[in-house]
């Protein structure tokens, strides 16, 4: 099964991770960034 999710905080993991463990899933997260997210990153470098 799979989970797409939208965090904006890497401490929300936790979240989402720990109900499935206790189901006894292995979880893996796949980190990934949005547009929005580059441009965000792009202008606080400029």
């Amino acid at each position: 099964m799979v989970f797409i999710v939208n965090m904006e905080r890497p401490d929300q993991m936790a979240m989402f991770e720990e109900p499935l463990f206790m189901m006894g899933a292995k979880v893996e997260f796949h980190p990934a960034m949005v547009p929005e997210d580059l441009k965000k990153i792009a202008a606080s470098k400029g």
